[in-house]
This record gives structure tokens, sequence and C-alpha cells, in this order.
């Protein structure tokens, strides 16, 4: 439950700017793995499914 709560609020800050234009994809990977600390693989595949589900809506 404790992983939730900075993955939630990383993917917040992360879908607003990168909406914004303010992030790009490398520093919405390196947000989740230096915040949530999760594999930078990991994080790779987690914004690159976030960023075409954004897309294709």
């Amino acid at each position: 439950m404790v992983f939730a709560i900075p993955s939630r609020a990383c993917v917040v800050v992360i879908d607003v700017e990168l909406h914004r234009g303010n992030m790009g994809f490398q520093e919405a990977v390196k947000m989740l793995v230096d915040v949530v600390r999760v594999e930078e693989g990991s994080a790779i595949s987690e914004v690159k499914r976030y960023t075409q589900t954004r897309l294709s809506r």
C-alpha cells in the first residue's frame, strides 16, 4: 500500500506535466525510477503504456 501512494502521485504529476509539455519521456521515466524506485526497464514500459493510453483516447 505504501508503494501505491507515491506511484499514484507520480502518475498525476507525469500526466499533467506531459500534457502541458513541461516534461519529456525520459524525465517521466527518471521520476518513476527516483521517486517510486522501480527499475528503469519497468519505468520505461509504464511510461510507454501510459502515454500510448493517453494518446489513443
